[in-house]
């Protein structure tokens, strides 16, 4: 899900979406997938809660630091690797 404001790229772990927690693209992918009628699905996701990061004007920021993104498809990859192993 979300690796916006995130600094811990070990806090990433993969779950059910349902089981989500903390991240606010999960809230809102729950509600939509939930009006679909999507009864579940796998996403990478991280506790962490986000760095609340202001401008100048007290605007906040949305933003990665440069790993974590990466960090976070590496688990997902580590995931998709697992499951067609499995097959």
């Amino acid at each position: 899900m979300g690796t916006g404001n995130k600094l811990d790229p070990s806090g990433f772990i993969c779950a059910d979406i349902y089981e989500t927690s903390v991240c606010p693209l999960a809230k809102a992918m729950r509600k939509l997938l939930k009006e679909a009628g999507v009864k579940g699905l796998k996403v990478v996701y991280s506790k962490e809660p986000p760095v609340q990061a202001k401008d100048g004007d007290g605007n906040f920021l949305l933003g990665s630091v440069s790993f974590v993104p990466g960090a976070a498809g590496l688990v997902i990859a580590k995931e998709a690797i697992s499951e067609l192993l499995k097959k």
